[in-house]
């Protein structure tokens, strides 16, 4: 999303933001279109993660989808997707604008930055959407794994614990953004650069290959950190009440394994989203420039 970054360079944040503001509105419009045609295998993954447990093995991607249809219909294949819809504006916002502030902090843009500075800038963006990301999570699972709706979580939720309660799993949120987000953005710009050369340019099929390259690879290393986050989130936590006490309880009572469980449904989620928002987003960014 070069656009983005180019469209940010500004000398102060006023400026930023209103240089940002079409571009940043492309990005929200391809991420709702990501989410709606994702959504169906973030069901699978969050249902693969927490209802597989003391289980060797369980059913593979298309057995989950097949017994979501024929006990919950198509409607339970969208459980859950009306929090990232509402929130997934001021999230990419944040993650993009966060992303071009700490490389021009660091005297950089996107087109120019070394593998560290991307590295960093990456880490800043998804700490800075972490107080949107998380919430939205919490909610997101909170209604998948419970029959119960968006309204009656957060009821739920402000009548146990207050506004303090949409803080749950806050810092494992933060830590899979740091590791997630880092190795995103700086592989998408290497490999953009890299099938590119030096060319400002960039066709719509670099966009879509690199996107979605970065989109898959960084699951490889932060996907523990995530199923940690859903059990903890979920209040689905063998039993303990620190993370590292569930850590330890979730290994012991599942082994290894646990860690990796919906592995598969989030590596064809990332590579359907991410192909979808790139090709949306090239669409629209197109169109704005006409």
């Amino acid at each position: 999303m070069a656009a983005v970054a180019n469209a940010c360079q500004g000398e102060c944040m006023p400026t930023l933001m209103a240089g940002a503001m079409r571009p940043i509105a492309c990005v929200s419009i391809a991420g709702f279109a990501g989410i709606v045609v994702s959504q169906p295998l973030d069901v699978v993954r969050i249902k693969m993660q927490t209802t597989m447990r003391r289980a060797r093995s369980g059913p593979g991607v298309f057995s989950c989808i097949s017994g979501v249809l024929a006990s919950q219909g198509v409607r339970g294949l969208y459980k859950g997707i009306t929090t990232p819809l509402v929130t997934v504006g001021a999230r990419n916002a944040l993650l993009f604008l966060g992303y071009d502030f700490a490389l021009k902090s660091m005297g950089t843009d996107s087109s120019k930055a070394r593998f560290p500075e991307l590295l960093v800038a990456g880490i800043c963006s998804g700490l800075v959407a972490v107080p949107i990301t998380s919430p939205s999570e919490l909610v997101k699972l909170r209604v998948q794994v419970a029959a119960s709706s968006e309204r009656e979580i957060l009821r739920s939720i402000w009548h146990k614990e207050g506004l303090r309660g949409l803080a749950c799993g806050v810092q494992l949120t933060a830590g899979r953004e740091v590791v997630y987000r880092s190795v995103y953005f700086a592989l998408y710009e290497t490999l953009a650069r890299w099938m590119t050369g030096d060319r400002e340019q960039r066709p719509a099929w670099v966009s879509l290959c690199a996107g979605s390259v970065a989109g898959v690879a960084p699951w490889a290393i932060s996907y523990p950190i995530d199923v940690v986050k859903t059990h903890w989130q979920s209040n689905q936590r063998f039993g303990a009440t620190t993370i590292t006490g569930m850590f330890r309880n979730g290994l012991r009572t599942e082994g290894p394994q646990w860690l990796g469980r919906g592995l598969a449904p989030t590596l064809m989620r990332a590579a359907i989203m991410n192909a979808t928002v790139w090709s949306v987003y090239e669409q629209l960014r197109g169109l704005i420039s006409t």
